[in-house]
């Protein structure tokens, strides 16, 4: 077990002599729930083991105190905590109670939802957040008590159905919790798209942290997913023949995720406001926001103009160094076992239209040194990786140069085609080491061996260099777009179009929920989405316009006969990977 983790209690264990274990509720990044009996009074509670060592007891005492005077109909309070020590290693761990609500968590309905091919409609999104908000609003006026750890799971739901209407109560549990763990359990906790970039900061708290997620669960909910990354604003996005979405909304939406903190609405109050003139009052001025949040977004561009102008992103060159110092190392060891092309030629037979990427290590994740306002801020901090051997197709299926890529498909669609020819979805790491290349590049472009400069620019994005935005514009599954019509849309390894055709389905689990992860493409900010390290989890039954996939097979496994119609040759497939 990890030093990091959550003790494993089992049923019947008694904690501190006043709670006995009855079953487990769920596990996070910051603890294991347990439904549990109290003793002396035989009600139900919630009992939540901490993960990470424990808090000491003045600071939880005054968290339980903070919390306890949190009373507010939808907020779910801590009742008691204390120490535990596991048998057998007399490590302790700090445990907290709470009231246990019976009901299901909103990530359970968004999934019960979403498994029925459901939405919620406009006035369903709109009550959970509402009430949501409220308990949030309470929590921030007195001191600006923050939860910090908002997301679905952590809000409660109880579903009644009057006059055929689903009318909800809502509670939001885990005040206090984010404040009890360690830094190592806070910034691990910090990697779902709930989180701000800044949460990953243990001393960047604002009540604009719960504003962000906030925003992120509205968009989830009017949606069906979260918006990862780049992202369509909802009134694009629902097409389910209701009345459009007024376009306070999608300003809701864009205050409230915004980049700066300082752009965001300060408090939930604020948001609280503008949702509720939203909804009652869809006759009036679609466009008004609070004054003092239209004052916070002029601010906040001011900001940002500013911080691009002067560059208030300092990087006094350590980064920089960091940055060439790990890429150096891995681009000399990828270039001492590149193979001779005989060599890869021979392993290209019988794997027409394919590109091999031999086995080793790349540099995964965003690099230090890039801007901030490029970067997203759940990419991982550059490492390296391990990769076995792996093929994968040159270009986006149907593996055709000159062909359009087929959108429009689910993830088990995907899965299904490339299994037709003995393949697989690739993984995310084999996506990602394929789209950098030898080189070790932000973007998939083509770079010339030994030109520095070349190298340079695949670090730079480059509108032109991938043509057309891949996307169906007339409904037929296929993008408009031309496989391989990028001049320099060709990764290091020969894989094109991994930087500017569609998004593309992996097999990798995404960080929270029913999804899986996508890479590529260059829809909205095509200067960040058309990295290699960039993603979005996407939900695993939800197919777009513009994601796509290839498919990837193991070096060492035998391939299936090209179906007709499948994977063509491809001119340019067999060449050796270029030397860095």
């Amino acid at each position: 077990m990890s030093k990091a983790a959550a003790p494993q209690l089992n049923p019947r264990d008694i904690i501190a002599k006043k709670y006995e274990v009855d079953s487990l509720l769920g596990v996070g990044a910051q603890g294991a729930t347990y439904l549990a009996r109290d003793m002396a009074s035989g009600r139900k509670v919630a009992l939540k083991m901490l993960a990470g060592p424990p808090a000491s007891d003045e600071v939880a005492q005054a968290v339980l105190r903070r919390s306890q005077a949190l009373v507010h109909d939808s907020i779910v309070r801590l009742t008691d905590t204390g120490m535990w020590e596991e048998p057998g290693t007399r490590t302790q761990f700090r445990w907290v109670t709470m009231d246990y609500i019976e009901g299901e968590t909103l990530r359970r309905l968004m999934d019960s939802y979403a498994g029925q091919k459901q939405v919620f409609t406009v006035q369903e999104a709109a009550q959970i957040l509402v009430k949501t908000l409220e308990a949030i609003a309470f929590a921030h006026r007195p001191d600006g008590f923050i939860h910090r750890h908002l997301k679905p799971s952590n809000v409660m739901v109880q579903t009644r159905m009057v006059g055929g209407r689903p009318v909800r109560t809502v509670r939001v549990v885990g005040f206090g919790i984010s404040d009890l763990v360690s830094e190592e359990v806070l910034q691990r906790a910090s990697s779902t798209p709930y989180h701000a970039r800044e949460s990953h900061d243990v001393h960047g708290t604002s009540t604009t942290l719960d504003t962000y997620a906030l925003g992120i669960l509205f968009y989830e909910l009017l949606c069906g997913q979260p918006p990862r990354g780049t992202y369509l604003p909802p009134s694009h996005v629902r097409d389910l023949g209701e009345a459009p979405l007024p376009k306070r909304i999608d300003a809701i939406v864009f205050v409230a995720t915004n980049f700066s903190p300082e752009g965001r609405y300060p408090k939930a109050e604020d948001m609280l406001q503008d949702v509720q003139r939203a909804v009652t009052d869809l006759g009036g001025d679609d466009t008004g926001l609070s004054t003092n949040v239209i004052v916070g977004a002029v601010a906040a561009v001011v900001i940002a103009i500013g911080a691009i102008a002067g560059k208030l992103y300092v990087d006094d060159g350590k980064d920089k160094r960091a940055d060439e110092a790990l890429r150096s190392e891995v681009i000399t060891a990828t270039a001492s076992s590149l193979p001779a092309k005989d060599i890869v030629e021979k392993r290209l037979a019988g794997h027409e239209g394919m590109v091999w990427v031999p086995a080793g290590e790349f540099v995964k994740g965003r690099m230090r040194s890039e801007a901030p306002e490029v970067v997203a801020n759940y990419e991982p901090v550059a490492s390296k990786a391990y990769v076995k051997g792996f093929y994968i197709d040159a270009f986006e299926w149907p593996n055709e140069k000159g062909g359009k890529a087929k959108v429009r498909v689910t993830s088990a669609e995907a899965s299904e085609a490339c299994a037709t020819q003995g393949k697989r979805l690739c993984s995310e790491d084999e996506w990602e080491k394929a789209c950098k290349g030898p080189n070790n590049t932000i973007y998939g472009y083509d770079v010339a061996a030994g030109d520095p400069a070349s190298l340079a620019a695949a670090d730079a994005f480059d509108l032109a260099a991938c043509g057309d935005l891949a996307v169906d514009t007339d409904g037929d599954g296929n993008v408009e777009r031309e496989n391989g019509s990028g001049a320099r849309c060709r990764s290091g390894y020969g894989v094109f179009d991994m930087s500017g055709g569609a998004r593309e389905w992996t097999s990798t689990v995404g960080n929270d929920g029913p999804f899986l992860r996508t890479k590529g493409g260059k829809s909205g900010d095509a200067a960040r989405a058309s990295r290699c390290s960039f993603y979005v989890d996407q939900r695993a039954d939800l197919p777009d316009a513009a994601l796509s996939f290839r498919c990837c097979i193991d070096e060492d496994a035998p391939m299936s006969a090209s179906p007709a119609g499948g994977t063509a040759p491809v001119e340019g497939a067999a060449a050796a990977p270029k030397a860095p």
